[in-house]
């Protein structure tokens, strides 16, 4: 999934029934979308370094342990400044993020979508498949998309259905967000 699908879907978070009656500050709503998204950080080192875009997701800072240490780092910094229930959301955006990022790895075993390696490793460091599709990875780096243009028309083209599933994520944020934006009279003059 790309960043504007993560985006949407911690913004959704926040509109679930558990949650969409609680009034949420700034930073709040800033800390709930930027967990959605933290784990994509590591692009833009890839990005500058050359490295292939579509290899992010095999290395340490896209897994489980990371999104247990990103949120302890959440919880030390903010536990005094935002409520309880944005921890949880927190929790709720760094897993999803990991989970949607996996989501066409789990529609290829049943045969939804083109086969493809594993994206996470949940049980990093003791995931034996992690070896195994890194060292795929390091023999051959070509065969990962360098280019944003050649990852897009990968995710595209062999991930039809989590494309979809980003872009109507996508359109329901939007929704919600007009729909706040007008209860709230932000178009008023």
């Amino acid at each position: 999934m790309l960043t504007f699908g993560h985006t949407a879907r911690a913004y959704l978070i926040t509109k679930a029934p558990p949650f969409s009656k609680i009034k949420f500050n700034k930073l709040e709503m800033f800390l709930v979308i930027f967990a959605g998204n933290i784990f994509d950080m590591d692009v833009v080192w890839y990005f500058l370094s050359g490295a292939p875009i579509g290899a992010h997701h095999l290395f340490f800072g896209h897994t489980p342990l990371m999104g247990v240490i990103y949120f302890v780092v959440f919880y030390l910094l903010f536990r005094k400044r935002v409520k309880k229930q944005v921890f949880v959301m927190i929790a709720l955006a760094l897993f999803l993020h990991l989970f949607f990022d996996d989501l066409s790895y789990l529609l290829s075993l049943v045969g939804l979508t083109a086969h493809t390696h594993p994206e996470i490793f949940w049980l990093y460091p003791f995931d034996p498949r992690r070896n195994e599709v890194l060292g795929n990875f390091l023999a051959n780096p070509n065969s990962y998309q360098y280019k944003m243009i050649e990852f897009m028309q990968y995710y595209i083209t062999k991930t039809l259905l989590v494309f979809l599933l980003e872009i109507l994520l996508i359109i329901l944020a939007l929704f919600f967000l007009i729909k706040n934006l007008i209860k709230n009279n932000i178009f008023k003059n």
